[in-house]
């Protein structure tokens, strides 16, 4: 696990810490996650392996924070998600999973599928229940079982089609919004 404090971190472990990211990517479009070695990271960033070590406990926390940067960058999974305006194709998150190309290592290997979706749940789900909960009637677990169906589904959607033009891809994506629209309306609660 990465080592962390409350002290401001230095310009220097930033650099490192990017620099060893960086090498992670440039292995992982040329190799599968589990065959990565510590050592093939440190030959590709230009590093000891003690420096690694300073910096990550193994090769899954310099992933993990990968994911994390990954899911900094989506802004409005929520939105999407709960379909609460009208959604216009292009919604960031899946915009993201079809156009990025950062991460494309990371987001088109099917072995990282669980490891994604659960990450994306710690960023996303705590909010969405909430939401949910406030504009619904239905019940938590009910809520979290929409959110997993939604999120694999999206997402297992985007990668199959991330090569698609996407004049194809919008018509797609507004079939499954407004399919998921109207089964959450079902829901909503009345206001009074």
């Amino acid at each position: 696990m990465k080592k962390t404090s409350n002290k401001k971190i230095d310009r220097r472990t930033l650099y490192t810490q990017s620099v060893i990211k960086e090498a992670f990517l440039r292995v992982k479009q040329m190799k599968s996650y589990n065959a990565i070695t510590v050592a093939e990271l440190c030959r590709e960033a230009e590093i000891s392996r003690g420096t690694f070590y300073r910096h990550y406990s193994n090769i899954s926390t310099v992933l993990d924070e990968l994911i994390e940067e990954m899911f900094s960058e989506v802004s409005s999974l929520l939105v999407h998600l709960s379909l609460t305006e009208e959604v216009q194709c292009g919604i960031p998150f899946c915009h993201f999973i079809r156009e990025n190309k950062k991460y494309r290592c990371i987001i088109m290997d099917d072995t990282l599928t669980a490891r994604i979706i659960d990450k994306a749940t710690k960023f996303f789900v705590g909010d969405f229940v909430e939401y949910m909960k406030e504009h619904t009637t239905l019940l938590r677990v009910q809520i979290e079982s929409i959110y997993y169906f939604q999120i694999s589904g999206c997402f297992t959607i985007a990668k199959r089609y991330a090569r698609m033009p996407k004049e194809d891809w919008c018509s797609i994506q507004q079939t499954i919004d407004t399919f998921i629209k109207t089964g959450l309306k079902s829901y909503r609660q009345q206001v009074k």
